[in-house]
């Protein structure tokens, strides 16, 4: 069908144990997906501690991000600040 993007989705949490080697999964794949089959790859960080953020930018780039761009701290902090029609 002319004009139908078609997309993946791929969802990886962790909410205990081992998240070293969820984010290190998390990283891998997005790695391999991108450089070697040249996919277009969004990685969501909801990490409080930024651990996949910073595994893929230093700390002073990070700062600079957030400063000019905002953070997903700030996207859902604005979510939930929304009233919903009664």
């Amino acid at each position: 069908m002319p004009g139908r993007i078609s997309s993946t989705v791929f969802s990886i949490q962790c909410t205990s144990g081992d998240q070293l080697a969820a984010r290190d999964l998390f990283l891998k794949t997005a790695t391999y997906l991108a450089r070697d089959h040249g996919k277009r790859v969004l990685l969501v960080d909801f990490d409080p501690q930024l651990n996949a953020s910073l595994s893929l930018m230093t700390e002073p780039v990070w700062g600079k991000w957030v400063t000019q761009h905002g953070s997903m701290a700030d996207v859902l902090e604005a979510e939930g600040t929304k009233s919903t029609p009664s």
